[in-house]
């Protein structure tokens, strides 16, 4: 894990790594007439929201006490378990979506989550990247033919000089907009640095996340990764201007470094209450052009070093022309998923290949069917409304599973009533299984009629960590649904009935009602 001297540890291990790997980037300056450092001519833009950055350097609103802002720019309900953690800061996140508090007049929030004058100077600018958006072409396939631009939001932007030391830092916020104050007068020998690692907080030890290439594909192995870094020199007065990472500059990198950024801060607040220091390493492998033998995976023990930082697990994502790549984010929150049942839970699936519609042993489909699980549900969560589709695109071939409605664009195999809970599953039918038991509390009920059960991310969460989970069995070898199930009633026994009674009416899994809670 790369040590952290408030962040120092972060730019010295990036520019080991990235001594001359970075991209340099041109920048598209201000039209005439508008001010050198973007303060007159920039239009607050609030439309629809009513929290969050307005584009400007200011605020939307500020969304009242045990609410939250979205990345929509609406207040919503904060996710239970979460607690504010402002212990040293004076500005900046509060780990819950709210703010640790405001700077005064002619200060700015820093890098280190602190008021500090901007008498000195700053670099200022927007950062953009650009992705690939799905949409169904007239034969009913998933391509990715639209390219689309957005915020950077959640990138660290640090300014260096010659010698490669820190004199200011800042957080791109969610209109992609940064304001760096200096310690001293900016200088056009300044380096302005941008990098896909991540540290959950200005006091952490540790950054327990990277985004990095490769230099080969194949076979899935330990090896080293570069971090993905891009580098702009800073003008005389400081205003960069507008940035757009391209995807020829590898913007795929950013985007997976976002989705694996939100993911990682869901641990941190559902499972480990806010201590950073329970979060498992990992670092995220993409290299344009390559693929691994897995097509994407999640690789516990395949530990990476980076600049002799070591991760301790990796996730493997194919970029290989013809497939989603970096673009899927069904695919990289499934591979996440993984993590988090091998970190914080327990998997036992034997592993191996699985193919759309074909039931396997019910660990390898509980395994499978929490992964998908859990990236529908986070991104649900992330949009604050359901969002219970799951899509990948392989070899130019594309597939989609609906875990609301059940239906897929191959064919999804419901459990035989009769057959017991030791049968095979289909992993697909096991995410919407979960999907059914989970939604309506945490996001609208997407059923009609009603399911019956809502059981929301805390429940489920609570479950897949619970004692009867980790170590109890029941059925088949394994950790898998109907232990899953055990869990939950054993955990809300006032509610085992209902619970029974949607699994077995409603979703047709014949569970036998008999729990084993382990007393």
């Amino acid at each position: 894990m790369i040590r952290l001297a408030r962040y120092s540890g972060i730019v010295l291990a990036v520019l080991l790594a990235t001594a001359t790997g970075a991209f340099s980037l041109g920048c598209d300056f201000l039209a005439e007439g508008e001010d050198a450092r973007g303060q007159q001519g920039c239009e607050p833009e609030c439309s629809g929201r009513d929290c969050g950055g307005d584009g400007c350097g200011g605020t939307c609103g500020v969304c009242p006490g045990g609410q939250s802002c979205s990345a929509s720019g609406k207040c919503q309900e904060e996710l239970r378990g979460c607690e504010p953690e402002c212990s040293g800061k004076q500005c900046g996140e509060d780990g819950c979506g709210g703010e640790c508090g405001t700077c005064g007049q002619g200060q700015l929030c820093d890098y280190l989550d602190q008021c500090v004058s901007a008498d000195q100077g700053t670099v200022e600018g927007d950062l953009h990247f650009q992705a690939r958006t799905p949409s169904v072409d007239s034969y009913g396939s998933i391509v990715l033919d639209t390219l689309e631009e957005f915020p950077a939001a959640g990138m660290l932007a640090l300014v260096l000089d010659p010698q490669g030391e820190v004199v200011g830092g800042a957080q791109v916020d969610g209109e992609g907009r940064y304001v760096v104050p200096l310690s001293r007068p900016p200088s056009e020998d300044d380096t302005l640095l941008f990098a896909t690692v991540w540290a959950p907080s200005v006091e952490s030890d540790v950054a327990p996340l990277a985004v990095g290439q490769s230099d080969a594909g194949g076979q899935v192995a330990p090896g080293n990764l570069t971090p993905w870094a891009w580098q702009v020199s800073t003008p005389p007065d400081g205003y960069v201007g507008p940035v757009t990472v391209t995807e020829e500059q590898g913007s795929g990198a950013i985007y997976l470094f976002l989705f694996t950024q939100l993911a990682m801060k869901t641990i941190l607040w559902d499972i480990l209450g806010g201590d950073e220091t329970g979060l498992a390493s990992l670092a995220v492998l993409w290299t344009p052009g390559l693929s691994w033998n897995c097509g994407a995976c999640f690789g516990a023990g395949f530990t990476q070093t980076m600049g002799g930082t070591t991760f301790d697990h990796a996730i493997f994502i194919s970029g290989q022309d013809g497939d989603s790549s970096a673009w899927g984010w069904a695919v990289i929150l499934h591979e996440f998923g993984h993590y988090v049942a091998k970190l914080y839970s327990r998997d036992d699936s034997p592993g191996g290949s699985h193919t759309i519609g074909v039931p396997v042993v019910p660990p390898f489909a509980w395994s499978e069917g929490w992964a998908s699980f859990y990236a529908v549900s986070t991104m649900s969560r992330w949009f604050g409304e359901p969002v219970p589709l799951y899509w990948d695109i392989q070899q130019a071939s594309s597939f989609w599973v609906n875990y609301s409605a059940m239906t897929t664009s191959d064919e999804m195999v419901a459990p035989d009533p009769e057959a017991g809970i030791e049968q095979d599953l289909d992993e697909n039918w096991v995410a919407a299984a979960l999907w059914d038991l989970w939604d309506g509390k945490d996001v609208a009920e997407t059923e009609e009629p009603d399911d019956g059960t809502a059981l929301g991310t805390e429940m489920i969460v609570g479950a897949i960590a619970s004692n009867r989970f980790l170590h109890g069995d029941r059925g088949a070898a394994g950790a898998d649904l109907a232990d899953f199930i055990d869990a939950v009633i054993c955990g809300l026994p006032s509610a085992g009935q209902t619970i029974a009674e949607t699994v077995v009416g409603h979703l047709g899994f014949p569970y036998d009602g008999e729990p084993d809670c382990g007393n």
